[in-house]
């Protein structure tokens, strides 16, 4: 065996895609969509809509901290319909 060479040590895998790149998307969608409802909104509801996006983003960085630290992904997609 002397002269052969040995193969390149082996990757440690494909290297994963930031697990929080598409819950950012979804975010930004979602946060989107409130924004257009909030422009119709009377001033309370305004507020009320603020809250509620800081709540859903704060429950979203806590999901994806706990994902992170069990090395999972998550992966949001809609739901498709039933045929």
């Amino acid at each position: 065996m002397a002269g052969q060479c040995l193969p390149a040590a082996p990757d440690e895998g494909p290297k994963r895609p930031k697990p929080d790149t598409k819950m950012v998307s979804a975010l930004a969608k979602a946060s989107f969509k409130a924004r257009r409802k909030m422009e119709e909104a009377i001033d309370d509801e305004k507020e009320a809509w603020r809250e509620a996006r800081k709540d859903e983003n704060r429950r979203a960085r806590l999901m994806l901290r706990r994902l992170n630290s069990r090395r999972l992904d998550f992966v949001a997609r809609d739901p498709q319909p039933a045929d």
